[in-house]
């Protein structure tokens, strides 16, 4: 190709002048002497060139495949989940913030009523369990699913009651003081304990109610605590109680208007509502299995 420019260089030199002269050689040159990136027409110089290409690929480091981590699959998704523990039987629904925040809302419940016997006394027990919970979850690993969380229970109607009515010649001892029923207006009485309505509570767990991408079922578990405070502890009595007076005298009375039987009734709650104030921490303890969708 140079050869070929150079047969032509003095009749550019004489139509454009000496810069355009110069101008063209300096191109030329500069192409001349560029390495060549063809292949040679002889077919061993060919073969061995395209080699020596092909080579020079393959030394060329591969791009690097970004991997989407497993858990990152649990953004996009939602589970629900039916679980037995102490609150009763339950469900929830769960659903993801970020790759180690889960927003979760549920309920439980359980009912149970029995009579029981105290001597010759039926006692009729009465036991509801009813809360909605709302928690938010942290998993402190991807791969352990171990997780904390701050929870919040509300419309909380936990509640156990009982009711005693007593049979004829049959007694109760409040403060002491023993009172026999009254057949002519028997003697029957009711207490109960009722937890307020909101309460807050943390609890700690394993296993992800959402699991990595690619599964559909998780078997979570949790154990924790709400703190209830003070349930609300009530009890009373009506009908007519009667108490020996003076050897063999029977006074029988109303309790209502009683002062007596009032007072030791009072004393008998505040004995029993130390116990109950100490009852302030309800327990969370569950397990069951979930769906992702």
């Amino acid at each position: 190709m140079f050869a070929a420019v150079r047969t032509f260089l003095p009749f550019v030199r004489l139509l454009f002048g000496r810069r355009a002269f110069l101008l063209i050689f300096a191109v030329s040159f500069s192409l001349w002497q560029a390495p060549t990136y063809g292949c040679a027409q002889d077919a061993a110089q060919n073969d061995a060139c395209a080699a020596s290409v092909s080579s020079s690929a393959c030394d060329q480091p591969l791009p690097v495949r970004n991997e989407v981590p497993a858990y990152a699959g649990r953004i996009y998704r939602v589970a629900l989940d039916m679980h037995a523990g102490v609150a009763g039987i339950g469900t929830e629904v769960a659903v993801p913030l970020t790759d180690r925040f889960e927003l979760r809302a549920g309920s439980d419940f359980f009912s149970y009523s029995t009579v029981v016997y105290g001597g010759e006394d039926p006692i009729n027990l009465d036991v509801r369990l009813r809360s909605a919970k709302l928690a938010m979850d942290w998993y402190v690993t991807h791969h352990h699913a171990l997780r904390v969380s701050p929870l919040l229970v509300f419309v909380n109607s936990t509640r156990a009651a009982l009711s005693l009515n007593l049979n004829a010649g049959r007694s109760v001892t409040l403060n002491d003081a023993i009172y026999f029923n009254d057949p002519a207006d028997p003697l029957h009485g009711n207490a109960s304990i009722e937890l307020r309505r909101m309460s807050p509570g943390f609890s700690m767990g394993f296993g992800h109610m959402i699991p990595e991408r690619g599964h559909h079922f998780s078997f979570p578990f949790e154990a924790g605590f709400y703190y209830a405070g003070a349930p609300a502890y009530k009890m009373q009595f009506g009908g007519s109680a009667c108490e020996y007076q003076a050897a063999a005298y029977v006074v029988c009375q109303n309790v209502k208007t009683n002062p007596g039987f009032q007072y030791n009734l009072a004393q008998f709650k505040a004995k029993y509502q130390q116990y109950v104030n100490d009852a302030s921490f309800f327990p969370v303890l569950s397990s069951g299995v979930s769906f992702a969708f």
